[in-house]
């Protein structure tokens, strides 16, 4: 008995992740219309097409803007909010069900700043996940954040811009070290990387740096001039808070 050629194979597992995900785009459909959206923040009823309701979002739009610590490798590093309060529901609908609502009120906040630099040939660039944790979850949260950024800054983005060799198990309780040993030479210049283009990484949390910094390391290598960073959101309770708030769209300066 002989086994199907690779192509096939490949061909099937493309066919039955186009199935998967067409599946639980429409059971989340299906949710939306049967049940109305509650509010991440408060438990109230959320804005259309977002996730929050419009107290909440504009709570966040009131609160200050942070400024995270400096990050190995990042030029200049953006975060939309703390790791608190409504932010941190939205976060975890975001990366652990594929939010697009959050993605869309986390892409506001970020968006009262100005993007770190303009122009042609700055992209935003997704922190990739590996092909095999793609499939699994069916999307990327981090790629989800920059096309709704995207749409605000007028940012063209760029998913293959880097690739992940290797999944080295969740980042998500381990320390600044250990972070940074598991992500050595984890991620690579992908298919579309261009050294002269300026990327800007989407990732959703901040927390030690140590993701943006191996993708900055990759990216640097490679050979392309400065690497920015933007994330949804700073895993850091004390400090960073720029004492008032900017105008919605002003430059850090």
């Amino acid at each position: 008995m002989t086994s199907a050629p690779a192509g096939d194979r490949n061909g099937e597992r493309r066919a039955a992740g186009r199935w998967i995900r067409g599946v639980r785009s429409l059971a989340r459909w299906s949710l939306d219309l049967l049940a109305p959206r509650v509010c991440a923040g408060c438990g109230g009823l959320a804005r259309d097409r977002a996730a929050l309701c419009t107290v909440c979002r504009d709570d966040g739009f009131r609160a200050p803007l942070v400024r995270p610590d400096a990050v190995e490798g990042i030029s200049e590093i953006l975060a939309g909010t703390l790791l608190e309060g409504g932010a941190r529901h939205l976060i975890h609908d975001l990366k652990y069900r594929g939010s697009k609502v959050a993605a869309f009120d986390l892409a506001e906040w970020i968006a009262r700043l100005a993007p770190p630099e303009t122009g042609p040939e700055v992209v935003l660039v997704p922190v990739p996940l590996t092909a095999a944790r793609r499939r699994e979850r069916g999307y990327n949260q981090a790629e989800l954040l920059a096309r709704e950024l995207s749409k605000r800054w007028g940012i063209r983005v760029e998913p293959a811009f880097l690739s992940r060799k290797t999944f080295r198990g969740s980042q998500t309780r381990r320390g600044g070290e250990d972070r940074r040993r598991a992500l050595a030479a984890t991620f690579v210049p992908g298919p579309r990387f261009s050294a002269s283009s300026i990327p800007v990484l989407v990732d959703d949390v901040l927390t030690t740096g140590a993701t943006l910094s191996a993708c900055a390391a990759a990216c640097l290598h490679g050979g392309v001039d400065r690497v920015h960073g933007v994330c949804a959101a700073w895993a850091q309770q004390e400090g960073g808070v720029l004492p008032e708030p900017r105008a919605l769209g002003i430059s850090r300066g």
